[in-house]
């Protein structure tokens, strides 16, 4: 009878051993996965195997969940200057409209705060780039 994938014994003792997929190693933190099945008695061995290898093949899916989150999430410098640029537009034309529609012209504090973020990003972004 051939041995069951995923299936050791060591000492007497039966183990789960799954190697780790490449793409997700950094994410595990490991190469392999070495889970007890906590018998010695091959038959439960066989019988506790498939849930084990679920288990583990769930933090598996798990894992490459993450990567295709974190490398949708990655931007390059160029899109997180636009992003930043795109706000600070927007909030500066919300910020006109709403004072000069208003019946007398009036400088909101909220502008000047504005003014100064979009004065020190730009600063920010400028050292980033030289």
């Amino acid at each position: 009878m051939p041995k069951p994938p995923r299936l050791q014994k060591r000492r007497h003792r039966f183990f789960l051993r799954a190697s780790v997929p490449r793409d997700i190693r950094s994410v595990v933190g490991r190469t392999e996965v070495v889970r007890s099945l906590k018998t010695s008695d091959y038959r439960e061995a066989l019988r506790r195997l498939p849930l084990a290898s679920a288990e583990v093949d769930a933090q598996f899916a798990e894992a490459h969940r993450r990567v295709r989150t974190k490398s949708a999430i990655s931007l390059s410098e160029h899109d997180m200057r636009q992003i930043v640029l795109r706000w600070f537009w927007r909030e500066e034309r919300l910020l006109a409209e709403k004072e000069f529609t208003s019946d007398r012209f009036q400088w909101s504090p909220r502008g000047e705060a504005i003014k100064k973020n979009r004065s020190a990003a730009l600063a920010e972004w400028r050292q980033l780039a030289a």
